[in-house]
């Protein structure tokens, strides 16, 4: 399926002159120039890459990409990129210690937006696989605990069996005995008794 884009840009040229490149790009694109209105469709909707610039009124990018990991939750993936017309190390440094992804610098070139839609499909692809192999082991993990529980089941039932056979304390005139059963597990392979013979002998084994 196409990715899922959420583009930010209080420049409404930029915003939809880059809606129309991503969408080239095989993009399904939601593009909104108020970052507060951005907040609220991420609250209601998962995308699998958030672009928005840095420099908006009320709400920059920087506290936008905070915002906007916040709101996703654990088993969830979002690709996250600002755009800036700041094209040096130490904004790009900045804005990957809030949490982006990626940076893209104004006015944006054709192969940098295909490299980062390259990054974010590749990166997507990688955490749908995850997310697959993660449900496929939850599943198998809940089965292997069902088959477990039912073997417990049948060992203690069958431990119960087992005990309800071993002698029970019978003192008499004659004998005054004890006995002390512990099996190496829940169910062990030997047992012991004490019968009373007719002749009123007592036997042991």
């Amino acid at each position: 399926r196409p990715l899922e884009v959420l583009l930010v840009d209080d420049d409404e040229i930029f915003l939809d002159f880059t809606a129309y490149e991503l969408e080239q790009l095989g993009c399904a694109v939601t593009a909104v120039n108020d970052p507060e209105e951005a907040l609220r469709i991420l609250r209601e909707r998962n995308f699998d890459a958030v672009i928005t610039d840095w420099q908006m009124p009320v709400i920059d990018g920087i506290e936008l990409v905070s915002r906007a990991r916040e709101d996703i939750g654990p088993d969830r993936f979002r690709y996250v990129v600002l755009t800036t017309a700041r094209a040096d190390a130490s904004t790009a440094r900045a804005a990957l210690e809030a949490g982006a992804d990626d940076v893209l610098f104004k006015p944006l070139d054709r192969l940098q937006l295909e490299l980062t839609v390259a990054s974010v499909r590749r990166t997507v692809a990688l955490q749908r696989r995850l997310h697959r192999h993660n449900r496929h082991l939850v599943t198998a993990h809940r089965k292997t605990r069902e088959a477990y529980r039912r073997i417990e089941a049948d060992i203690a039932a069958a431990a119960a069996l087992h005990h309800g056979l071993l002698p029970r304390a019978q003192p008499t005139d004659r004998v005054d005995f004890a006995w002390s059963y512990m099996p190496a597990s829940n169910l062990g392979g030997d047992s012991i008794g004490l019968v009373t013979l007719r002749n009123g002998a007592t036997l042991f084994f």
